[in-house]
């Protein structure tokens, strides 16, 4: 069956701001006991049932301050530090929602005490703010027990991580990737460098808004990306590395192992990252999550490309921590790496391999009472999972003049799943199924760019994907007291998605406040769909599925930005014609 549809769409949206609009607005000055306002001033916002915890920031500059907060509180603490002078405090007891307060400060100078000999230790700020980009001093939030970057970044204000996945955010927004001096040695897997990488191997986290990792179109195209870049201490240079071990016994007198190795190198030229490990005590080391299938990076980036899994896989579901509830048997090998050649090119390849067995044993008991009468029902349900996968990423750059990018790209990966499931329902009928599912997706990105004059771009992109998923399940039905097979169901799907798609896109940058884009594209999108299902012990069942869905699109959009203080203006309009 074909399927053809032919429209035209258009959508206009008229202005936005580019901070989310916060329920609560504090504003202040901040002054000394002379009424001078103090040049620069750190304050800070917190929840006073719990006051170590920085939960937003600002800094004051020439005695002035202002900040929307994000997040929600049932008291705010508001304490302000400035370099000799001691530190204030106020509470804002039941803050109402969609006000704005207006807190002043007046600091007291620091004592000072006349000692015969001094030995000064200038300490680091927690923070600093340099246009874009604010730097985090990791000395100022580390303790002993933190081991990796991510152990870190929880305690940083305004970054959030998410401690199933590992996905990073930046003032409410995900984060694109995280550098490693400069350079995007993890591509969207940032999650292998944080949750590895050795916390003390880094002196500096910054977080860089408005980022553009095309060197041509930095300052020119409208861009809210935000990176974390990780600056290394010094002498942390050529190679290094470590390796953590951890043995134990189960309460079933097993081996616990948690194994683990890293190796960094990094010389002018060239950046490498290595990672093995081994566990069977429920850590999950790589950046794919077969226990609760939670989206990983790779596929939020380019997940419209993806074709999409008809039988869904099974999922583990717990009201403990995944940690205490995932029985595995994880290997992951991982290898990133960033060279360049002479001055205009640059190369980097990122693979990775998994090969995992989880099980998760459930028991579901219920006792049903009415009237005078009760019966209970007992559920067994046993359940393993098989993953394996190997992905590999290249890319290439390649300056072919001063103002001209050229840019390859491409991603292989193959996954397999099996899955094995028994349920025993009442100590009487057992169910027994098999999902079996492979994957495989190969995409290939040519770019490129060329930079007109300091204020104007064009890019022209092309764009190729096709990924199979062919998925087997198979169930039984047994009876538990002879082991007599009663019914047997098999369910076959084939689906493949190919993506064509190519763009040309002009920057133009009009004033410091002003800019303009421009996109003309194209895509073909062919989807197949084959399934099939039908009874072991009745021909007659049998069906079968034969879909494609071919979809052609011509699209036109454009940008205008406008920026006045802390707004955005940002008219835009797309027109699609299918």
């Amino acid at each position: 069956m074909i399927m053809n549809k032919r429209w035209i769409q258009l959508f206009v949206f008229i202005f936005y701001q580019n901070i989310i609009f916060a329920q609560i607005i504090i504003q202040g000055r901040i002054e000394d006991m002379e009424g001078e306002a103090i040049i620069s001033s750190n304050v800070l916002f917190k929840d006073p049932s719990n006051s170590p915890e920085i939960k937003e920031f600002t800094i004051a500059k020439n005695g002035k301050y202002t900040i929307e907060l994000k997040k929600k509180y049932k008291k705010i603490l508001i304490e302000v530090i400035s370099n000799g002078y001691i530190k204030e405090r106020y509470i804002i007891e039941n803050p109402e929602q969609d006000k704005k307060y207006t807190i002043n400060f007046v600091l007291k100078e620091a004592s000072t005490t006349s000692l015969d000999e001094i030995i000064v230790v200038a300490r680091k700020k927690p923070i600093v703010v340099k246009k874009d980009t604010v730097v985090y001093n990791i000395s100022s939030y580390k303790d002993e027990s933190d081991r990796k970057i991510q152990d870190v970044l929880t305690k940083l204000p305004g970054i959030e991580v998410n401690s199933e996945t590992g996905e990073i955010k930046y003032k409410g927004k995900g984060i694109k990737t995280v550098l490693l001096e400069g350079d995007n040695l993890f591509g969207g897997n940032y999650v292998l460098g944080t949750k590895n990488i050795n916390v003390d191997m880094v002196s500096q986290i910054q977080a860089i808004e408005h980022y553009s990792e095309n060197p041509l179109l930095r300052k020119i195209e409208n861009t809210d990306d935000v990176v974390l870049n990780l600056k290394l201490k010094k002498g942390k240079f050529n190679f290094t590395g470590n390796y953590d071990v951890g043995v134990g016994l189960f309460s079933n007198k097993t081996k616990a192992l948690d194994l683990n190795g890293n190796l960094l190198g990094i010389t002018k030229n060239y950046k490498s990252f290595a990672t093995l490990s081994f566990n069977n005590i429920g850590i999950n080391n790589s950046p794919f999550d077969y226990f609760g299938f939670q989206s990983d990076v790779f596929k939020n980036i380019e997940k419209e490309y993806y074709a999409q899994k008809i039988i869904t896989e099974k999922k583990f579901s717990s009201f403990l921590e995944s940690e205490k509830n995932n029985f595995n048997n994880q290997y992951f090998v991982n290898y990133n790496t960033n060279f360049r050649i002479g001055k205009n090119m640059n190369i980097k390849a990122n693979f990775y391999y998994l090969n995992d067995e989880i099980a998760n044993n459930k028991s579901i008991n219920n006792r049903y009472i009415i009237d005078d009468g009760s019966f209970v029902t007992e559920d067994t349900l046993s359940t393993k999972k098989r993953p394996k996968q190997f992905r590999t990423d290249f890319s290439l750059n390649y300056m072919l003049a001063q103002n001209k990018l050229l840019e390859y790209l491409v991603r292989a990966s193959y996954e397999s799943i099996n899955t094995s499931s028994s349920i025993i329902s009442n100590d009487y009928n057992n169910y027994n199924s098999l999902l079996s599912s492979q994957n495989d997706y190969m995409r290939h990105k040519l770019i490129y760019t060329e930079k007109i004059s300091d204020n104007k771009a064009f890019q022209f992109t092309l764009f190729g994907s096709k990924n199979s998923i062919r998925q087997n399940y198979n169930i039984k039905e047994v009876n538990s007291e002879n082991n007599e097979q009663l019914d047997e169901k098999i369910q076959l799907v084939d689906n493949e998605k190919e993506v064509i798609e190519t763009q040309l896109k002009f920057f133009n940058v009009v004033s410091y406040n002003k800019k303009i884009s421009l996109l003309l594209g194209g895509i073909i999108n062919n989807n197949e769909i084959d399934s099939e299902l039908f009874d072991v012990y009745d021909d007659s069942v049998n069906n079968k599925n034969d879909i494609t869905l071919k979809n052609y699109d011509l699209y036109q959009a454009g940008e205008y930005k406008y920026s006045y203080n802390k707004w955005v203006f940002l008219p835009e309009y797309s027109a699609h014609f299918f």
